[in-house]
């Protein structure tokens, strides 16, 4: 499966800024089984397989908080894989920032 993946990520938000959570959707084309990520709630083009909410708490907790919802239309392995694509990108922005 051939994943492009087109999305930046910025962790510099504060707490006290309503979009402190950075969000990705894991896109599907609508004729395709190429999944994309684009930044924010809601995919441009295609289905929406995933949306993942993240947030770099680690030097306030210690932890980053993670979200990641998968929809209905596509099969469980598909979502899985949407879920993984989701973490994975958002983990690999706090190891290489």
């Amino acid at each position: 499966m051939d994943i492009p993946v087109h999305a930046s990520l910025n962790f510099n938000n504060s707490p006290q800024d309503s979009s402190y959570y950075e969000y990705l959707s894991a896109c599907r084309g609508k004729n395709s089984n190429i999944l994309h990520t684009n930044s924010g709630k809601e995919c441009r083009n295609g289905n929406q397989v995933a949306l993942g909410r993240f947030r770099n708490a680690v030097n306030e907790t210690g932890w980053g908080i993670l979200e990641v919802e998968t929809f209905d239309g596509n099969d469980e392995i598909t979502q899985a894989f949407a879920a993984g694509l989701l973490e994975g990108k958002f983990i690999s922005a706090i190891n290489y920032a």
